[in-house]
């Protein structure tokens, strides 16, 4: 993303055929050490069809799409040498799939907040943390063309997901020919899906739940060395340890109830 700079307009117009528009605008300023942004964009297109038009039945529609996208920025000078960033975005999307039965939903909002910069002895730092969290639902279909019929086959109606994680990093020239590298990183993500399937007699016979979680921490070091003004020579190690955990997979019978897996 573009930084923050004072006095600043963007705004964007585009169109285009199969009914595709797109609009965006971003306005910036600065007050003194803190600068900011706002932007915003929306994009919608009629689409197209998947199948060709000799090929194509009934069931068969445009895959049209739309998107939003809103985004917020903000950056501060704490210091000559230290400076603070906060940004978040939140982003909509709906796509239908080309028939009449199938779409997904995509909703997601993400965050980040970081700090950086240099010591009086030349070190430089970064830190970071940042986490997001999303919703999806999709469904699926069964087509038998030579009859022209289009079933449903698994309704996603609640796919949620979340993340979060923090990275830092610190930096240091050796002499003039070596520069110091180390830092880690960790992220954490979790999921589920809640799904209707096997679909008979007009309606879904079967639900499931599924879901998990996976850690990831990792840590590593480099040295880049310069031997000569046109030559770079780079050596790093890098260790991850991950975990996934909490699996779990459940489905049971939607007319009785009866659990037939967990």
């Amino acid at each position: 993303t573009r930084a923050p700079r004072a006095d600043t307009a963007r705004v964007t117009a585009e169109g285009g055929n199969r009914e595709t528009r797109n609009a965006a605008v971003a306005l910036a300023d600065a007050w003194g050490p803190v600068a900011a942004q706002i932007d915003a964009s929306y994009y919608d297109s009629g689409g197209y069809y998947l199948v060709s038009g000799g090929e194509r039945v009934a069931f068969d529609t445009r895959a049209d799409s739309r998107e939003l996208n809103l985004g917020a920025r903000t950056d501060w000078t704490l210091s000559p040498l230290v400076s603070a960033t906060f940004g978040a975005r939140y982003f909509d999307e709906r796509r239908d799939n080309g028939t009449e039965l199938t779409y997904n939903d995509t909703e997601n909002f993400s965050a980040q907040a970081g700090i950086e910069g240099e010591t009086s002895r030349g070190d430089g730092f970064r830190a970071d943390v940042f986490g997001q969290i999303q919703g999806f639902d999709s469904t699926f279909s069964s087509q038998d063309r030579a009859v022209e019929i289009e079933l449903p086959s698994l309704d996603q109606f609640d796919v949620p997901s979340g993340s979060i994680g923090a990275s830092a990093r610190w930096w240091r020239e050796v002499r003039a020919e070596h520069l110091v590298l180390v830092g880690g990183d960790y992220s954490m993500a979790e999921g589920d899906t809640h799904e209707d399937f096997r679909y008979l007699d007009g309606g879904f016979t079967r639900r499931r739940k599924a879901g998990g979680r996976e850690h990831l921490l990792g840590l590593y070091a480099q040295d880049i060395w310069r031997p000569a003004p046109r030559l770079e020579l780079t050596a790093g190690i890098r260790v991850d340890y991950w975990r996934s955990e909490g699996g779990r997979r459940r489905e049971r019978d939607t007319t009785s109830g009866a659990e037939t897996i967990d």
